[in-house]
């Protein structure tokens, strides 16, 4: 890895460290315009899982999140009724993220990925950072 990559990498590293607060998008090269996912990390601690695709349309589904320990983080499903409900620890999933940089058809990213995975939490793919 030449060093500019590495320079990259530690930014990453360094302002996600606590969180990975933003929009993330599949990073799958041309293969994303069939098909796409996208997760967004609210400062609130909320988020949404978007799925666009060409044959199954659009989805979104919400979750929650929180900080645990330095990239790791807790997420969970929610739905209306979990609004005002108390969430027991068990309902929560933690991952553990990390950030390398990887090649496609389209050129190079630095993505995000759950360590021991190609993908993040429930997407198959890595994701990269849109803002």
């Amino acid at each position: 890895m030449d060093e500019e990559a590495e320079q990259k990498l530690s930014g990453y590293r360094a302002r996600f460290l606590s969180a990975p607060v933003g929009q993330w998008t599949t990073a799958r090269g041309t293969f994303d315009v069939l098909t796409n996912e996208t997760i967004i990390f609210a400062a609130d601690h909320t988020g949404t899982i978007s799925y666009n695709g060409a044959l199954k349309g659009e989805t979104e589904t919400a979750f929650e999140w929180r900080e645990k320990l330095p990239f790791v983080i807790e997420v969970r499903y929610v739905d209306d009724a979990d609004a005002s409900e108390e969430v027991d620890d068990e309902e929560w999933d933690a991952i553990v993220y990390g950030f390398k940089l990887i090649e496609h058809d389209a050129g190079s990213d630095v993505v995000m990925h759950e360590v021991g995975q190609e993908g993040f939490w429930d997407v198959l793919a890595a994701l990269r950072f849109v803002k």
